[in-house]
């Protein structure tokens, strides 16, 4: 029989009558379901069966499975558990604690969820309000410009990569320029003193990036 296991509410729902077998036997008899226990089986089945197809794909580990949370949050709360006319009591009760303790559970995560999702081109903005898309987009360009500050660093780890290589010693060996090594300089340092007072290439930087993610933003997602 299946056993019940609480990080795995699939175990739960399983939990059926017992087998044919134990029912003929006159010692397990009283263990058959009265008309009241059934009752409860059926208000758990239906509060508990529809999770059974999300926590299968939420538990994969052959792909990334993060992005789908806050959707699958929405939909919980919106159809999956809402509450219908012919739901009994119980069942109602059950699903309302569900809700809450995993509204509860990925509260802390809210921001971790809406960027994850924000950057899933099958959900981008989709499931979340104005204001946090908004503040998504300010931490984007906020850390992209942050990496676009530190190219001192990124020459550094380039140089310990090249003195690992023990085919061609560091000192023999011509360090290759990227395209991007050709525009890094203008992009930090302007190269006359009129252009420091005309040009400001990290409000330039920040201003396509804010242009590229709008452009993704009212992209249509994928199916």
């Amino acid at each position: 029989m299946v056993t019940d296991c609480q990080t795995r509410w699939g175990s739960t729902q399983k939990i059926g009558p017992f087998p044919p077998q134990e029912l003929r036997d006159r010692k397990t008899r009283q263990l058959l379901p009265s008309w009241q226990d059934l009752d409860v089986l059926e208000s758990l089945n239906k509060a508990l069966s529809p999770l059974q197809d999300f926590t299968n794909a939420l538990s994969a580990e052959q792909y990334v499975s993060i992005s789908y949370l806050k959707p699958v949050l929405h939909l919980l709360n919106t159809s999956v558990l809402a509450e219908e006319a012919e739901d009994s009591d119980l069942t109602k009760s059950l699903k309302a604690k569900i809700l809450s303790y995993l509204n509860e559970k990925y509260q802390a995560t809210q921001d971790l969820l809406n960027i994850t999702t924000f950057l899933d081109p099958r959900f981008r903005t989709k499931y979340m309000c104005t204001e946090e898309t908004k503040t998504i987009k300010e931490q984007v360009i906020s850390e992209v410009m942050a990496v676009q500050q530190q190219p001192e660093v990124q020459r550094t780890i380039a140089v310990e990569e090249d003195s690992l290589d023990v085919d061609s010693p560091p000192a023999a060996k011509a360090k290759k320029k990227t395209l991007a090594s050709f525009f890094q300089n203008s992009m930090h340092t302007p190269t006359t003193a009129s252009a420091s007072t005309t040009f400001d290439p990290m409000a330039q930087c920040s201003e396509e990036v804010a242009t590229e993610l709008n452009t993704y933003t009212y992209m249509p997602c994928w199916p």
